[in-house]
């Protein structure tokens, strides 16, 4: 038996890091190797995604590991749990649905789920550890909902529970994670301007998915104006922006005006 083993974090992007195992020392119960193909016919990236905030959120992101072949035989090794497959309890307004991992053909036309809050979402995983078979329950927060064929960011459901912690900004990059594929046809925008559009839909998505429509409203315009305006607004003055809705079809207007320096308090200490 080695002495130590290095093992790969599990993670559902290419962002990972690493794990030294001590297999003489170590309580090897509490790691699970995840054995879930991020291909076509296996898990969408959106659900991996899903199963990792709920790992996070239940403290165990560190014990899941990515197989590793080299030390396939090794006898400590091939007694650690596997995750060979997964499914997503969402209920809402009392009533539970199962989400399959991957979704069932006949649930490839259209999303379960809508974008609202559920009441409770559980993740269930069923673990191998030798020729033993047990089912891991994962209390969590929030399920992106799509089927195996990879909805894009406009067509997925998000829906977070109603006492969930989660907020815009990290709803925002976990969407990112799950929906965002450049593409490389040298007729699309650069890189760069493609992730950009993608951070801006994924920010509208976050703040519809938890905020109420007012909120979700105002915070997309706050957001849009400081990133995409920002670099204008000066640092002296304020500004108001104002918006009037177009009538009878005509063209919007937006109006701007900057309101007058802030003029420094001379007044000094007040004599005694």
């Amino acid at each position: 038996m080695p002495e130590t083993a290095t093992l790969t974090l599990w993670h559902p992007t290419e962002r990972s890091g690493c794990r030294e195992i001590d297999p003489r020392a170590q309580a090897l119960d509490e790691l699970l190797l995840v054995n879930l193909a991020d291909d076509m016919d296996r898990v969408a990236r959106h659900d991996f995604i899903t199963l990792h905030r709920a790992a996070k959120l239940n403290g165990i992101a560190d014990n899941l590991l990515k197989e590793s072949p080299t030390l396939a035989g090794e006898l400590w090794y091939e007694q650690l749990g596997r995750i060979e497959s997964m499914r997503i309890d969402v209920t809402i307004d009392g009533e539970t649905i199962t989400l399959a991992c991957p979704r069932n053909e006949k649930d490839n036309d259209g999303l379960i789920l809508q974008s609202r809050r559920a009441d409770r979402i559980v993740i269930r995983l069923d673990v191998r550890r030798g020729q033993s078979r047990t089912v891991l329950e994962l209390p969590a927060d929030l399920v992106i909902d799509g089927d195996q064929w990879g909805f894009s960011l406009e067509e997925a459901s998000v829906v977070a529970t109603a006492d969930s912690a989660l907020e815009v900004p990290e709803l925002q990059t976990l969407l990112e994670e799950a929906f965002f594929t450049p593409s490389c046809d040298e007729k699309e925008d650069s890189v760069e301007t493609q992730a950009h559009v993608f951070h801006m839909a994924a920010h509208v998505v976050a703040c519809e998915a938890l905020l109420d429509e007012d909120q979700a409203i105002e915070e997309a315009i706050r957001y849009a104006v400081e990133q995409e305006i920002g670099d204008l607004l000066p640092n002296e003055q304020g500004v108001d922006i104002r918006y009037r809705p177009s009538a009878d079809g005509e063209k919007a207007h937006i109006d701007v005006r900057l309101q007058p320096p802030t003029q420094p308090d001379s007044t000094g200490p007040a004599a005694e």
